[in-house]
């Protein structure tokens, strides 16, 4: 039996491994495919680039990964990607704009990673509360995207003091727009 997955992008022109996933490389962009099942792969993720046309022709581009980046060639540029957000949904799935905040590393201790999925590019504030409902920390986010969006923040207060051992609640505003999650943290 052989199964036909397509992607968002046409002209496939390139497959890598990345983290528990692949990372599928077209004239128009990078989807990544989560392989939780190996036999329905299922898109997580995606990065639309340059396109570089010249005349009748497209350039197909290039593709490298090396370390925390994606590096993509194409005519005279080279754009560079993140490649912790893509690894990272490869192994938890994409949120969608309903579910709630992917946080990791959960339980955590210093840095944590947040990733949300915004409706439309701009500011944005990530609140954190304790388990007795108060505000501890309010973080505004200038140059946030449309989609999904990978923040790294220390688990302080607005103070500037490191928040204690226990459970916290996080939730990402833009507008009328809330996505909520849940943080253990354990010093």
């Amino acid at each position: 039996e052989i199964n036909i997955y397509e992607s968002r992008y046409s002209y496939i022109n390139s497959l890598m491994a990345l983290g528990d996933g692949l990372m599928v490389g077209s004239c128009d962009g990078l989807a990544v495919f989560s392989l939780k099942d190996p036999m329905h792969p299922q898109e997580v993720a995606w990065r639309d680039v340059e396109r570089v046309q010249e005349g009748d022709y497209i350039v197909f581009p290039s593709y490298a990964i090396k370390g925390d980046h994606v590096y993509v060639g194409r005519g005279k540029s080279l754009q560079v990607l993140s490649v912790r957000l893509a690894t990272t949904l490869t192994g938890f799935g994409a949120p969608d704009a309903k579910q709630k905040l992917m946080i990791f590393p959960n339980p955590g201790k210093g840095n944590i990673n947040v990733i949300c999925n915004l409706p439309a590019a701009g500011v944005a504030e990530l609140e954190l509360y304790n388990l007795r409902g108060q505000k501890v920390c309010t973080k505004t986010y200038s140059t946030m995207k449309e989609g999904l969006n990978l923040l790294n923040m220390e688990t302080k207060d607005d103070s500037g003091s490191f928040l204690g051992s226990g459970v916290y609640f996080l939730k990402m505003k833009q507008g009328s727009y809330k996505q909520v999650g849940k943080l253990l943290l354990s010093r």
